[in-house]
């Protein structure tokens, strides 16, 4: 008692904490702060830990709270308390709007906090509290959105919420992550076509927070895989708001807001991702992924539909996610019709016909044929020529491999092509009608400058094709010679000196089956993990995509 006998507001609250059990709830109390037990304003002693009411433990979630974690108020040392008033540190009042004091007869309060900022015995920025109405419903409080400093903060209960049990992680994760803390996930917009070259990272947003960075043994061989994460939140999710490419929405399939990701994956065809071509290049494939605390790794695939030139319509593919094996076959396919990088068969004679180029009969009939008018001026030889059949405002077409029929077609010595080659318009193949299966010469052209390649070994299915200077494709007598010398050079039925005869040579190689589009110098494995480390297909088993 005082000095006048009169007790004071403290004295009085503190016998009534000691004797009928009334207390007020401190928010920001932890399980470290004096052995978490408490009754009222600090400077209020309590000698004794059993005439301290209230008691904080940490609320164990198994992993499922994330970022976050919660500490439970309960009577000490068991029972039930009245609940007069909630404080933030003694000094500051809270409201928890519309909730009628005192509580009778409560036996705890819950409240959530961002992990990073929890201290030992602080946790100043109290987030969310959960109060168990002893009518039978569910109260739940979330913090004030303005970070401005009220004597007299209000919290306003969260819409929809009354329903809810602490078990709904779920659905309390979607409140704490929308509450400012720094645990709170940045939404941002992920621009597909940002990257830069495959072994340099970049950033872009106005703050500079979305980081791209190339894998550097990425999972399929001859495919550049480029990363988005959040920078300085390596082991965090974070929310996208919408997805672009090149600054425009993307409007179909690939859609934000998507919540929880740690991780974005964009493909795009290496032999196209130099400086002159980038822009050119088309992705063909995003892989997000999203990980809820306390859940497994959840992986969604979406591929370009590229119905347009925007690269902005995208669809999921249900039969991901994917092995090493059918991401590799998908990629391929993808990357055939969208970026016409095409088998070229030269086996193809019906004049007009189409035919399968990425023999995996899922690009549609991309290439024609036709027997050229030049036929007539090469005397027995005829020769077909190769387009891509419908070629948009005249785009040109990418070889990554040759084959006849099944059998693939290598080059030989000097002058050996590139594998893949670019920027093809078209290709043309000559032959003596006699012998319809043995392709005797063979033309293209990339830029200004002409490539032909000569069979000097048609008794073998696949060929053995040497490089032949001395040739254009101009249109004159001269150059028409030339080419029937070439011809006339090589062993056919319409050869004049050897009529033909190849009876004595043996096929010692039948050449290697075409199966999918297999060049190892482009397409090769590679034990590289998804994004840099996640091993993401480990366990994922069949073959959806490979038929």
């Amino acid at each position: 008692m005082t000095s006048g006998n009169e007790p004071t507001r403290k004295e009085l609250e503190l016998l009534n904490c000691e004797i009928n059990d009334v207390v007020q709830i401190d928010v920001i109390k932890t399980d470290q702060d004096n052995d978490g037990k408490y009754c009222h304003e600090e400077d209020l002693k309590h000698y004794e830990n059993d005439q301290k009411k209230v008691k904080v433990e940490k609320v164990k979630d198994s992993g499922q709270l994330g970022n976050y974690v919660a500490y439970e108020h309960t009577p000490n040392p068991s029972g039930k308390f009245n609940i007069s008033g909630f404080f933030k540190g003694y000094r500051h009042k809270i409201e928890l709007k519309g909730l009628s004091l005192p509580i009778k007869d409560a036996n705890r309060l819950v409240v959530y906090f961002c992990k990073g900022e929890v201290t030992n015995t602080t946790a100043t920025n109290p987030l969310l509290i959960y109060v168990p109405d002893t009518s039978g419903k569910n109260r739940w409080f979330k913090k004030p959105e303005s970070n401005i400093a009220s004597i007299f903060p209000i919290w306003k209960e969260v819409n929809g919420f009354n329903e809810r049990k602490e078990s709904d992680y779920d659905e309390i994760l979607k409140v704490l992550d929308t509450l400012n803390s720094s645990c709170k996930p940045p939404s941002v917009v992920i621009d597909i076509y940002q990257r830069k070259e495959p072994k340099e990272p970049t950033t872009y947003e106005s703050s500079s927070t979305v980081e791209v960075k190339p894998i550097s043994n990425p999972q399929v061989k001859g495919f550049a895989e480029y990363v988005h994460t959040i920078r300085g939140r390596a082991s965090n999710y974070f929310s996208v708001k919408e997805f672009q490419y090149k600054s425009e929405k993307i409007t179909e399939g690939l859609k934000g807001p998507v919540d929880k990701i740690t991780g974005i994956s964009v493909f795009y065809w290496t032999a196209l991702e130099t400086p002159l071509k980038k822009d050119n290049s088309i992705p063909l494939l995003v892989i997000v992924a999203t990980k809820a605390p306390g859940r497994s790794e959840k992986i969604t695939c979406y591929d370009n539909i590229g119905t347009d030139t925007y690269n902005t319509n995208w669809k999921p593919d249900k039969t991901l996610p994917p092995t090493k094996k059918a991401l590799e076959s998908k990629l391929k396919h993808l990357n055939c019709k969208l970026n016409n990088a095409v088998i070229i068969d030269v086996s193809q004679k019906r004049s007009p016909g189409n035919y399968d180029v990425c023999n995996d009969h899922y690009g549609g009939e991309k290439m024609q044929v036709k027997k050229d008018k030049i036929s007539d001026r090469l005397g027995s030889y005829e020769v077909y020529t190769h387009k891509l059949k419908n070629p948009p405002g005249g785009k040109k077409f990418h070889v990554v491999s040759f084959k006849n029929g099944a059998h693939i077609i290598t080059f030989n010595g000097l002058g050996t092509p590139d594998i893949p080659i670019l920027d093809v318009s078209e290709v043309r193949v000559y032959f003596c009608p006699g012998d319809p299966e043995k392709p005797l010469l063979l033309y293209y052209k990339t830029g200004n400058i002409h490539n032909w390649y000569k069979n000097d070994n048609t008794a073998i299915k696949a060929g053995k094709w040497v490089y032949t200077g001395g040739l254009s494709n101009t249109d004159d007598a001269t150059q028409y010679e030339k080419i029937r010398g070439v011809l006339n050079s090589l062993q056919s039925s319409c050869n004049p000196d050897t009529g033909g005869n190849t009876s004595s040579l043996v096929d010692p190689v039948s050449g290697g089956v075409l199966a999918g589009y297999i060049i190892p110098s482009v397409f090769g494995g590679s034990a590289a993990t998804f994004f840099g480390g996640w091993k993401l297909y480990k366990n994922f088993k069949g073959d959806p995509w490979v038929r």
